[in-house]
């Protein structure tokens, strides 16, 4: 800013020392344009400082999220074969049932129930965990891609207040 500054400094000495008003408007109009491109590029510096940490901040929150949604799609398969499982065990305890012709007694017939209602009752457990896992994938995954298009958005906003000299070394 004090290099924008000096050289207005010197534009107006410039102007003092004018031969003629031809030279004297003509140098008042350099000063004009580089007070107005210099006051350009102190708002584009402003923006883009304000703008970087948020470019920051978006893209973490999309590598967080991003790391989340993984992480629960890594549950998927653990979680539905659980289900499986208890559903495969529940038909197995159905096939073992006690037969009539085997004149089962009381306490074998209340074993049997009592164990078919804990079948009963992991299958669901299991298909609540189901359900919970989608939710919350779905739910990650909505934030996910919103936060992805607002890191989009943040950072082609970003890289074109970029300053020059940053830019070619990227």
């Amino acid at each position: 800013m004090n290099d924008v500054i000096e050289r207005l400094r010197a534009l107006a000495d410039e102007c003092i020392d004018a031969a003629d008003s031809q030279d004297v408007r003509d140098t008042i109009r350099k000063i004009l344009l580089r007070r107005e491109v210099a006051a350009r590029e102190v708002q584009r510096a402003a923006r883009y400082a304000e703008i970087l940490p948020r470019c920051r901040e978006a893209r973490d929150r999309f590598e967080d999220l991003n790391e989340e949604f993984t992480n629960l799609n890594n549950q998927v398969e653990p979680t539905y074969r659980a289900l499986r499982e208890a559903e495969m065990a529940l038909g197995e305890h159905v096939r073992r049932k006690p037969s009539p012709n085997d004149y089962p007694g009381n306490r074998e017939l209340k074993r049997y129930a009592a164990e078919t209602e804990r079948l009963e009752a992991a299958i669901e457990t299991a298909q609540k965990n189901c359900r919970d896992l989608n939710e919350r994938k779905n739910s990650v995954n909505y934030k996910l891609n919103s936060a992805a298009a607002e890191f989009g958005r943040l950072a082609a906003e970003e890289r074109a207040l970029r300053p020059a000299e940053e830019q070619a070394a990227a």
